[in-house]
């Protein structure tokens, strides 16, 4: 984020010290001068502030792997299904509550509408998982991603007859908020 904020910020300092060299400065103003090299003593150490807050943090998902690895489990909604909404998520640095931050999860949601009953839907997303190497694990489905994180997959109803969510999730790499 301060690295993004960094190019603004000078893009308008140097602005302003552009449209301050610009004007005449009558030899009875020099007060100019001086509120003119305040502006740009103060811009110099709010960028050697932004700049001292490091680089940015390493991990999150590096050349989009970990998603990549998630987006063929949304082929495990039901082919009769109409496709509702298709979200993915790439993680972003936050803060995780506790004082600590991390990286978030990254994701993919699918919410469907299918005219079949809940175990059709269940044993379809099932099979379809199996096929793409997904393993049943407690109320959902676990495989393993780049980066050495184990992605979930869960099905659940939402909140209308024949809509359901397909949420797959795995961990970024580097420094995680907890799920």
């Amino acid at each position: 984020m301060v690295g993004a904020l960094l190019p603004l910020v000078l893009a308008g300092v140097l602005s302003v010290v552009a449209v301050a060299a610009a004007e005449p400065r009558p030899a009875w103003l020099p007060g100019r001068r001086v509120a003119g090299v305040g502006v740009v003593a103060a811009a110099v150490v709010g960028l050697a502030a932004l700049g001292g807050q490091g680089a940015p943090h390493p991990g999150g998902d590096p050349g989009g792997r970990i998603l990549a690895a998630l987006r063929p489990a949304a082929a495990a909604v039901p082919s009769s299904a109409l496709v509702l909404s298709r979200q993915e998520r790439e993680p972003g640095w936050t803060a995780c509550g506790g004082g600590r931050s991390g990286w978030s999860q990254v994701g993919l949601d699918v919410q469907f509408s299918v005219p079949l009953a809940g175990d059709q839907v269940a044993g379809g997303v099932a099979g379809e998982l199996a096929e793409l190497g997904w393993r049943a694990r407690g109320s959902g489905w676990a495989k393993p991603v780049p980066g050495g994180g184990v992605a979930v997959a869960a099905l659940s109803p939402g909140d209308r007859a024949g809509v359901w969510w397909l949420r797959v999730s795995a961990p970024p790499e580097g420094p995680a908020c907890p799920r």
